[in-house]
């Protein structure tokens, strides 16, 4: 029983280790697919009503993100992977906090609904916790 009780407390303290031992740009990478696929899931099906209210010949006329999961998928994937070379270029490093507050972005656009993305029925559009997204996810235009 002591060797079960043992092999547990090992089992937990190894994986305690390596959780923490990531640095916080490893752990905004990982949680980068899982905002991506959160928030464009969110925006194609919140926005699927607006965006069918628009005549057929000027949808093409839309942002790519907004005309398929898949579009909004790579543009996004495009803009995490712009913003970490500009803070590489920069020799800026993610800090502990910006990680901890994209993964309380993250948790709650999962959590979120349609409501916040939309402007009629809220008076503030965005998704609390999310306010810090700039830093994180979108590249600096010259």
């Amino acid at each position: 029983m002591k060797y079960i009780k043992n092999i547990m407390l090992l089992s937990i303290a190894v994986f305690a280790l390596v959780n923490c031992s990531k640095s916080p740009e490893q752990k905004i990478m990982e949680l980068g697919p899982r905002f991506q696929l959160a928030f464009c899931s969110k925006v194609i099906e919140c926005g699927k009503e607006e965006i069918e209210k628009i005549p057929p010949k000027y949808r093409n006329t839309l942002p790519a993100f907004l005309q398929s999961q898949e579009a909004c998928v790579t543009f996004f994937k495009e803009n995490f992977d712009q913003a970490r070379e500009q803070r590489k270029a920069k020799r800026e490093e993610a800090t502990p906090e910006m990680a901890q507050e994209f993964e309380n972005c993250v948790s709650a656009l999962e959590k979120s609904t349609c409501d916040m993305f939309q402007r009629e029925k809220s008076k503030q559009l965005g998704v609390p916790g999310c306010e810090g997204l700039r830093k994180i996810a979108q590249p600096e235009i010259p």
